[in-house]
């Protein structure tokens, strides 16, 4: 287990034991309703004195670059450079839905290799609106959904170099900037919403399975 983080890198030893309280909420082992992330963190520490040597016994593990992934995204926003940015929320949102996807399919029952070929045989506009309602069997939150798609199709843009051509002293290019600048400024409030949303749905979600509950 020479893998596992020690005391020696706290930072790295925090988001370890966060990424297994997700993990664990899943599962449906911790229940996130109405908890902030420091009161998880105390379920996990008791959860991890009682049952947790067993649990790591037996751990697979799986890499997530989101966190990395979110604070790239800010740090170029906080340095102007709004393309690489949108470059980055655009691939923490795509992150974001595949891993619910990933996780929700899983519990119906796909195995891996489905999974992955639901993935890839999907569309951003599928996966957030008919894929995610056969997976969960509900609608995704129209505030998420909006601003994914608008940071999506910023990233296309430039990532494909869709753009068009205008006088050298056109205003265009300052307002352009001006509304990708505006969209980016949005993310970190959704961001926030998105957090909120999974733990909600992992609550619903076990909510139903315990009493057959309509979640759509």
């Amino acid at each position: 287990m020479d893998h596992i983080p020690d005391e020696d890198d706290p930072a790295f030893v925090l988001s370890w034991a966060d990424s297994i309280t997700d993990g664990l909420v899943r599962e449906g082992v911790i229940d996130p309703a109405g908890k902030t992330r420091e009161e998880l963190r105390e379920e996990f520490r008791a959860w991890f004195d009682t049952d947790g040597e067993e649990y790591i016994r037996d751990l697979h593990v799986a890499i997530d670059y989101q966190a990395s992934i979110h604070a790239e995204a800010r740090r170029y926003l906080d340095r102007g450079a709004v393309q690489l940015s949108v470059v980055m929320y655009a691939t923490y949102f795509e992150h974001w839905l595949n891993g619910l996807l990933s996780w929700g399919a899983s519990r119906l029952g796909l195995d891996d290799d489905d999974v992955v070929k639901m993935l890839r045989a999907n569309s951003l506009d599928g996966k957030t609106t008919y894929l995610w309602r056969l997976v969960f069997g509900e609608r995704l939150d129209d505030r998420i959904l909006g601003t994914v798609k608008r940071v999506a199709d910023a990233r296309n843009a430039f990532v494909h170099y869709k753009w068009r051509s205008y006088h050298a002293d056109s205003p265009v290019f300052d307002d352009q900037r001006a509304l990708l600048v505006e969209l980016l400024s949005g993310c970190e409030p959704v961001i926030d919403l998105a957090e909120k949303y999974e733990r909600d749905l992992y609550t619903r979600l076990a909510q139903s399975e315990d009493g057959d509950t309509d979640v759509s």
